[in-house]
């Protein structure tokens, strides 16, 4: 459904993205994990035709759309591609009630009156859990909070019923509740309608639960791409590694997580000069910093590291890898408490104000 080859992409000068290889199918979820800066919200935007990439293709059922504009890509986003964007307070409009957004999208998109494509958007705020659909259809963005908002907004990427839906953190303002629920209606999208799903997260609880695959970007490359129970159980690049030892654990004995020294390198220092991770790699080697790594088959994964094979098999093995202390494995010492409520009553005064 979605294939993106060779894909550089960025802001001006600055170049985000060097060489991306993602592809999702029909029905399929890939999760699209990596820290803040690395690219993912870039990615987003380059698909979804609201930026033109540097160079590469994306391609969509078949069908080069980088370079469409205007009136052409219009038809694509919205209809066929459907975004869940990050902030859901920039991606609705002020001046217009949630419900007349979310009903113009099905009128146009879906060609239907303006009567059905009121009692569609009410059915969709009640899919995603919105309280008193009804009521709230006439509602402005600003009387919502912000989980609210975000509902509204996985509403409005939904209601066309596109082919592809890239979803940039679509559950990070919602209880849990209501996240499960979210998931629950993206996967039932996936299963049912075949919809292609770009999960776009940091949350490895829901990467866990509903994707297929999982593609681990950072400073702009895909270093590791397999099936989600490999890159969880058997990651092979020492970065996907990383962030699988910093995940706490239930019953952990370890005083303190293991985490990963140093930062991302800035975008303007041209870090793909050689592998970018190298600096803050406890299993770096003089080859990392003459060359960047290709992204080649590792055990069951595919991984852009130079001893991918070595790392994954120390990871699979429990084992520490070259240059890195074994975590403590004692409990934490006890420590009194800062602070300790007992017994606490609390009592408001609700009678009218004179």
């Amino acid at each position: 459904m979605l294939e993106v080859r060779a894909l550089r992409a960025g802001y001006g000068a600055i170049e985000v993205l060097r060489g991306v290889d993602l592809s999702v199918g029909a029905g399929e979820i890939v999760a699209l994990l990596g820290s803040n800066g690395a690219g993912k919200s870039t990615l987003n935007n380059n698909i979804s035709g609201l930026y033109r990439p540097f160079d590469g293709t994306i391609r969509f059922d078949g069908r080069e759309i980088q370079g469409l504009g205007g009136e052409a890509m219009r038809k694509v986003r919205g209809r066929r591609i459907g975004t869940i964007f990050q902030d859901p307070l920039t991606s609705l409009n002020p001046l217009f009630t949630v419900g007349r957004q979310i009903s113009e999208t099905i009128a146009v998109q879906l060609e239907v009156s303006h009567a059905e494509a009121d009692r569609r958007a009410v059915e969709w705020l009640a899919r995603v859990g919105l309280p008193d659909p009804g009521r709230r259809f006439d509602s402005y963005p600003h009387e919502f909070s912000g989980g609210m908002r975000q509902r509204v907004v996985v509403a409005l990427a939904l209601c066309a019923e596109p082919d592809l839906v890239i979803a940039d953190e679509p559950t990070t303002a919602l209880d849990v509740s209501v996240q499960a629920q979210i998931i629950e209606l993206l996967r039932e999208l996936a299963r049912e309608r075949n919809t292609a799903l770009l999960l776009i997260t940091h949350d490895m609880g829901v990467i866990a639960e509903i994707t297929d695959r999982v593609a681990v970007l950072y400073v702009g490359r895909i270093v590791e791409i397999g099936r989600t129970a490999d890159i969880l159980q058997r990651p092979s690049h020492p970065y996907t590694v990383g962030l699988m030892h910093s995940i706490p654990r239930l019953g952990a004995q370890a005083a303190r997580l293991r985490q990963m020294e140093g930062a991302m390198p800035r975008l303007s220092a041209a870090p793909w000069r050689h592998c970018a991770f190298s600096p803050r790699c406890p299993a770096t080697i003089e080859r990392c910093r003459a060359s960047p790594p290709p992204l080649v088959p590792a055990g069951k994964t595919e991984a852009a590291c130079f001893r991918a094979g070595e790392v994954g098999a120390a990871a699979t093995a429990g084992g520490t890898r070259e240059g890195e202390a074994q975590p403590a494995a004692t409990a934490a010492p006890a420590r009194s408490p800062h602070l300790v409520v007992d017994d606490l009553t609390c009592h408001f005064d609700v009678s009218p104000a004179v």
